[in-house]
């Protein structure tokens, strides 16, 4: 049975798009009978530096090894703060450093479990390129003499942290790298340098049995939903770039067009609605807040469409979760969701901020449910052709063979 090393800064029961990208994919290649071990971080919380989770398990089949990370303290954050304002104006490495070693996670057990356990993989995967703990594990990797892929989850609108040298060196290192659209493969080659054939695209994907489809009248009566309501579904933490204050808006328009009631769903971390919309009974919005996948599903089957106005994103993956379940999606025009959606077959394509463009498509949706139960059903069988975790693992694992026949 050939062996593979998984390493991402967190992992499952910690939920986000690198954590539930590398779950996916470690317990699909597992199914087809591959030995799968992910070495991950304890913290449950990327704010919270709190070593709390398990320091070993077997998820699955995947067996799962967390290291301990360094806390952080005042002096990490005087040590992040001064070296930020130094990099700012003077791009050195050891400013870079400094940064990466404040913002972590930080494990000094990690390189030496890769070193000393190299004999007993064939290749190493990171996934994302943003943190200490991949770097290190970089590092160990290369002493290792071990091939490396990498799946650096870029956005290429706003590509956090790229501008840093050592992000980008160990990209042109890595032995392959996956982006998950075409356009994160072209912006890898023109922005980072990186060489075709050295760059392969591997879009996320869902397990389908996860996404069960439910009666939207029985969703709706559990959610405590109006059956005669249009309802629009948001899933993602409440922050700027996710475009939460466009949302808004064009909700308030659609509310003012649309003949029958609206209803705006909530669903994700970090509520602040105080400062973006006066909460009422008149609003029609209901906030979820962190909630778990049972009531997500609950969500997706009770809405009409799922809303992704986000400003940048490098793939979003709320788009299939609403395609699992045969919802039509509207989603903000980037290079990223351009190569996911096609306008006005599986979705709605609107211009980044523009809340005229995003409540016309609701108002589209709103007015014609026929069109809207179309789109969502040529969504459903794009995600079974193409994103199934399935699908998603064949091809991970074909890159993985061609490494192994030239390693």
């Amino acid at each position: 049975m050939t062996s593979y090393l998984h390493v991402a800064p967190q992992y499952w029961p910690v939920i986000g798009g690198v954590q539930n990208y590398c779950t996916l994919l470690s317990e699909a290649l597992t199914a087809r009978g591959s030995s799968i071990t992910v070495y991950s971080s304890q913290l449950s919380s990327r704010d919270k530096w709190q070593n709390d989770l398990p320091a070993s398990q077997n998820i699955s089949g995947v067996k799962v090894k967390r290291f301990s990370a360094l806390r952080r303290g005042p002096v990490t954050w005087r040590l992040y703060h001064w070296c930020e304002k130094r990099y700012a104006s003077r791009p050195k490495a050891v400013y870079e450093l400094g940064l990466m070693l404040a913002v972590g996670p930080v494990s000094t057990r990690l390189p030496y479990a890769i070193v000393a356990h190299r004999h007993e993989t064939s290749l190493v995967h990171l996934f994302g390129v943003y943190s200490a703990f991949v770097g290190e594990a970089f590092i160990a990797a290369r002493v290792g003499r071990l091939p490396v892929v990498i799946t650096p989850f870029i956005h290429t609108t706003s590509p956090i942290g790229l501008n840093m040298s050592w992000k980008r060196r160990i990209l042109k290192m890595a032995d392959h790298v996956v982006a998950m659209t075409p356009s994160e493969k072209t912006y890898l080659e023109r922005e980072i340098g990186l060489r075709p054939q050295q760059v392969s695209v591997v879009s996320p994907g869902l397990r389908p049995t996860d996404y069960p489809t439910i009666e939207q009248s029985e969703a709706r009566r559990r959610l405590g939903l109006p059956n005669e309501a249009f309802v629009a579904l948001f899933i993602g933490r409440k922050e700027l770039y996710k475009g939460i204050g466009t949302l808004f808006q064009a909700y308030r328009e659609l509310q003012k067009n649309h003949k029958t009631q609206c209803r705006l769903i909530l669903i994700g971390p970090d509520v602040d609605l105080a400062s973006s919309v006066q909460e009422g009974e008149d609003e029609g919005i209901v906030d979820l807040g962190k909630v778990d996948h049972a009531t997500k599903l609950l969500a997706l089957n009770a809405c009409d469409c799922l809303v992704l106005p986000s400003t940048s994103e490098s793939f979003g993956i709320v788009i299939l979760e609403a395609w699992a379940v045969a919802k039509p999606v509207v989603v903000t025009r980037l290079p990223s969701t351009q190569d996911i959606v096609t306008d006005n077959e599986d979705g709605l394509l609107f211009e980044m901020g523009d809340t005229v463009q995003l409540g016309e498509a609701l108002y589209r949706l709103a007015a014609d449910p026929t069109m809207a139960m179309d789109m969502g059903q040529n969504g459903q069988r794009r995600f079974f052709a193409c994103y199934s975790s399935s699908v998603v693992a064949e091809r991970v694992q074909r890159i993985y063979d061609s490494l192994a026949k030239t390693a």
